[in-house]
């Protein structure tokens, strides 16, 4: 699938980051993003996989968040995914949706960073500790105000993994631990 620069909500949460359309397009020496999950991967009773590889950088903050805490995370995780390359798949069950990626920047803190110093709207997301597993990847995690939303930013071998999903944990965990897994070797 060609590489091409679009907006996008699938590396973000609740609409927090757009991917592209304000950003220059990436090099054309730019790494490949890592691979990500098939379709047979996904936990069960996930249906309608689809794919698409995008390039561009964290171009805008959508909530309007003018604060300079926020515009300095909007500058500092635009500067770590110039260039880069993302791979992402998207899936759902009933009305629940699961999103992994996989982007060829090391960029997983300044992903993070966003949640931590943007405002959301009226949703909010809070940090959550990482599993004993997943502990030496110094993940970012974090859970929306509500409980049903699930975001993760992993560095992992000069790459990240993005994983979002909206309905129960365990589909999220599986996810996390596969892609990591996945994006490690």
């Amino acid at each position: 699938m060609k590489a091409r620069s679009v907006r996008s909500t699938l590396i973000g949460a609740a609409s927090v980051l757009v991917i592209g359309a304000l950003a220059a397009p990436g090099p054309a020496s730019a790494a490949p993003p890592p691979a990500v999950l098939t379709a047979a991967d996904l936990p069960a009773g996930y249906t309608g996989y689809r794919t698409k590889v995008q390039s561009g950088e964290v171009a805008m903050v959508p909530s309007g968040d003018t604060s300079a805490r926020c515009l300095d995370a909007t500058a500092a995780a635009a500067t770590a995914t110039r260039g880069a390359q993302s791979r992402e798949a998207s899936a759902q069950r009933d009305r629940f949706t699961l999103m992994v990626a996989a982007l060829s920047a090391p960029a997983g803190a300044q992903l993070g960073d966003l949640l931590d110093r943007c405002s959301t709207g009226d949703r909010t997301f809070r940090p959550v500790a990482a599993p004993a597993d997943l502990a030496r990847f110094a993940p970012r995690l974090y859970w929306d105000s509500a409980g049903d939303e699930r975001v993760a930013y992993v560095t992992v071998r000069n790459a990240t993994v993005v994983v979002r999903t909206v309905g129960p944990a365990e589909p999220f965990w599986e996810t996390l631990r596969k892609q990591v897994a996945l994006t490690d070797r």
